[in-house]
């Protein structure tokens, strides 16, 4: 197998990271502009007012972007580097993406039902989980 199709559901996630950051950048000035907040809030994200929570939630989103994909990318780099992506690897990397996307729309526009967003999240975790293992174990 090629070793550059692992990089494909690398790139996907690439593309959602910068998606989450644009969003933020939208909704910070939305906020911004109804007033919700202030440009002081900014500077220390600490404040007089309460945050709106669809700002805390668009914050949130992006900073989950940062942490469990940290592990997918540099399993996918590790894998590329080392010349030794098999089709198994590829699969879970899918998978994994698959239900980070599915937690990415679940977040993007129904992010009070925790149920639902919880379950994506978990099946990407346990499905890394099982990729890493595999990689440990080879």
């Amino acid at each position: 197998m090629e070793r550059q199709v692992i990089l494909y559901p690398l790139y996907l996630m690439v593309i959602m990271t910068f998606m989450v950051v644009y969003h933020q950048f939208y909704i910070t000035m939305q906020a911004l502009k109804k007033k919700d907040v202030r440009l002081s809030y900014f500077k220390l994200f600490k404040g007089d007012v309460e945050v709106p929570h669809y700002l805390e939630a668009t914050r949130m989103h992006y900073r989950n972007m940062f942490e469990v994909p940290l592990l997918f990318y540099v399993l996918v780099l590790f894998l590329y580097f080392s010349n030794n992506v098999t089709s198994v690897d590829v699969i879970l990397a899918w998978l994994f993406v698959g239900a980070r996307f599915a937690h990415f729309l679940v977040r993007l526009f129904h992010y009070n039902d925790v149920i639902i967003r919880f379950k994506c999240f978990a099946i990407s975790v346990i499905i890394l989980t099982i990729h890493w293992v595999l990689i440990i174990f080879q």
